[in-house]
């Protein structure tokens, strides 16, 4: 993914986001640059990740009791595409 740039406060941060795949597990390392009076202060953060795919996410849904289910490619509410979306929004709703 692009580095992206923020400016919280005045004070520029760059995150950088890195992935690291791990057979079943996904590694997400977000790298975070802060510039303070001349110096760069870096962190590392890590979120390990099971990704479950579309098919499998919509069949927990559905386990779940819930009767109606609607999904997007994000909050536009644009139709989702498993070739072409890089994101999934569910709507489930319980009856």
């Amino acid at each position: 993914m692009p580095a992206s740039l923020a400016v919280p406060d005045g004070r520029e941060v760059t995150f950088l986001r890195v992935f690291h795949h791990r057979g079943d597990r996904i590694d997400l390392n977000i790298v975070v640059i802060g510039r303070k009076n001349g110096e760069a202060e870096t962190r590392v953060l890590t979120a390990h990740q099971r990704p479950v795919g579309p098919e499998r996410l919509l069949r927990f849904v559905r386990d779940a009791g819930f009767a109606s289910c609607e999904t997007f490619s994000g909050y536009d509410r644009n139709p989702f595409d498993r070739e072409s979306s890089d994101n999934l929004l569910v709507v489930a709703r319980k009856d």
